[in-house]
């Protein structure tokens, strides 16, 4: 448990200050969103809200999701298989897939939702409730705050978080920062500072550096099954929070850390595997996502910019206006006219550039016989 929690004190109440500032923050949030479901934030000018990326999302664009799609479409078959009326509801949903824009759309809409319906049927969202408990329940203890009654199933990973985490004091938790270099916005785990020289190892397990006591840094905290496939999202979700401040949205505007800034070279992520009663830290090397939201940035400039522009329509309907200049003979200009004609172009302004051009081809051929 981070240093300063208590296991006494009673749940917040909604009159409780900082949890009603919590709830009028998401509130906020919530209300003020784009099109798209950003944020909106108010630029440091002060000169209009635009919508900001999601921090936990910045860095998608550099992780190969191949293996997440193909989990989805397991869960999905594996849903219709086990309600045989998802699958009449499915082949009524696609009648409309043929039909006017409209129709098609609300088709599209209805699969989606049966997609999402199957999923659910083979519990693919269960792994995420739980961690949204269990973020839930670490947030309570890391405040000092009694986390109330907790299945005896769970107490193991509450355990092994407690254990994880007695190195450090928390200094924030569940605050909403804006990184305005990259227009990057999310709500962080935790800021914490450290009480002990921690040493950072590679993966071969050599130490690279030493975090020394006082350090401030960013906390995050996962519950997945397994940090195997831990990367690109999870690094640059660090980096955007520990580069970013601290986000007033009822007031729309920014504020201090009331702490001493994280620092920008290294953040750790609490990992406790749900319903495994294992903890493990992980350090995040800040320097090498900062890279990788360079690129990421890069991606979204060139997706937005050109992404959809650099590859056009064509055709292959002859442009006899084009065949003329490029003739390089009157043979060549001569078959080009009985194209023409016989595909029904010809008209003046041909017969005035064909002419202009064998003119000119002629011309040359006499020069050449000089």
């Amino acid at each position: 448990m981070i240093k300063g929690a208590s296991q006494t004190t009673s749940i917040a109440a909604p009159t409780d200050p900082v949890a009603a500032r919590k709830f009028a923050f998401a509130q906020a949030i919530d209300e003020n969103r784009d099109r798209w479901g950003r944020p909106k934030i108010m630029l440091p000018d002060g000169s209009k809200e635009v919508g900001y990326r999601r921090s936990s999302s910045y860095g998608a664009p550099l992780e190969d999701g191949t293996r997440l799609e193909l989990w989805k479409l397991r869960q999905v078959a594996r849903g219709v298989a086990r309600r045989a009326d998802l699958g009449l509801a499915v082949t009524r949903a696609e009648v409309g897939l043929e039909g006017g824009t409209d129709e098609a759309r609300k088709a599209r809409e209805r699969l989606d939702q049966l997609c999402a319906d199957a999923m659910d049927v083979v519990e693919s969202g269960a792994k995420a409730s739980i961690g949204t408990s269990l973020h839930d329940v670490f947030e309570m203890v890391d405040l000092g705050r009694d986390p109330g009654h907790l299945p005896e199933q769970w107490r193991p990973d509450l355990a092994a978080y407690r254990k994880l985490t007695e190195s450090f004091r928390v200094l924030s938790s569940e605050l909403f920062v804006v990184q305005d270099d990259h227009q990057v916005a999310g709500t962080l785990d935790r800021a914490v500072e450290v009480l002990v020289p921690l040493p950072v190892t590679d993966k071969a397990g050599n130490v690279v550096a030493v975090v020394e006591p006082g350090s401030v840094l960013i906390g995050d905290v996962k519950t997945s099954g397994s940090m195997d496939f831990a990367g690109c999202k999870f690094g640059v979700q660090c980096w955007s929070y520990a580069t970013a401040t601290p986000y007033d949205p009822i007031e729309k505007k920014r504020t201090p850390w009331l702490h001493a800034p994280p620092r920008q070279d290294w953040a750790v992520i609490f990992h406790v595997a749900s319903g495994s009663g294992r903890a493990r830290l992980h350090w995040v090397d800040l320097s090498e996502y900062a890279l990788a939201a360079e690129a990421a940035r890069t991606c979204y400039e060139w997706r937005n910019a050109r992404g959809k522009n650099s590859i056009v329509a064509g055709s292959v309907v002859e442009d006899f206006t084009i065949t003329c200049e490029y003739a390089s003979t009157v043979f060549d200009l001569k078959m080009a006219y009985e194209r023409a004609k016989a595909a029904g172009a010809w008209n003046q302004v041909l017969k005035q550039r064909f002419g202009r051009r064998k003119a000119e081809l002629e011309s040359a051929d006499e020069r050449v016989a000089e």
